[in-house]
């Protein structure tokens, strides 16, 4: 009995490859002869042990597309996903990089950098930093006043003078055009801040919001 070992994928059309194989005959005036096989040129569609071995290899091949020498056992997804992966590392990388220059530029405007940041997006074109533990020395003595609505004030007015400061970093590292600039503070849980970016969406294009900042 002749015995035809099919290596999936990697068999090549109108080949199979045939295990060194003994075939040994009884016959009456001759004894036993053994015959080694080493390559054996056998189309596999002529072969029903090769199909039946293929049928069983199938499921682990995903059985059906095959191209030319191989079987594929690619998802069709499979780009899809991978592209999928890729935006959201670009995205985590984004936003790392914003929620650092945030802190550059919070110690630059502010004299004191927060001690914590988290840049989030609220869908594909919008941008929310939140900064913790904001307040310089100066700006905690205010609260202890219970100064809070001058407080707000003060830091409003700083902020939105520097517009350009803040808007400018988001547009290099996203490579968007920001729309609009929000920003805010709440003086009464030691000065947590939120600023905000709206960006036009992709393929939109319109005046930056360092345009109208204030001269």
């Amino acid at each position: 009995m002749l015995d035809v070992a099919i290596l999936g994928q990697y068999s090549t059309p109108g080949w199979a490859i045939v295990t060194s194989t003994r075939r040994a005959v009884q016959r009456r005036s001759r004894g036993r002869i053994g015959r080694d096989v080493s390559l054996q040129r056998a189309p596999l569609s002529c072969n029903a042990g090769a199909r039946r071995l293929r049928s069983q290899l199938a499921p682990a091949f995903q059985r059906g597309e095959e191209t030319g020498h191989h079987v594929s056992t690619v998802p069709q997804d499979f780009d899809s996903e991978q592209e999928q992966l890729h935006e959201q590392e670009r995205a985590h990388n984004v936003s790392l990089e914003i929620s650092n220059t945030m802190v550059r530029l919070y110690k630059e405007q502010f004299g004191r950098g927060p001690t914590k940041a988290r840049t989030h997006w609220g869908g594909q074109d919008l941008i929310t930093v939140v900064l913790e533990d904001t307040l310089t020395p100066a700006e905690r003595n205010l609260v202890k006043m219970g100064e809070h609505q001058r407080l707000r004030d003060l830091r409003l007015f700083f902020q939105y003078a520097s517009v350009r400061e803040f808007v400018a970093p988001v547009e290099a590292i996203t490579g968007r055009t920001v729309r609009a600039f929000f920003s805010s503070i709440d003086t009464e849980v030691d000065g947590i801040s939120i600023e905000t970016f709206a960006l036009y969406p992709k393929g939109q294009e319109g005046p930056s919001r360092a345009e109208h900042a204030e001269t």
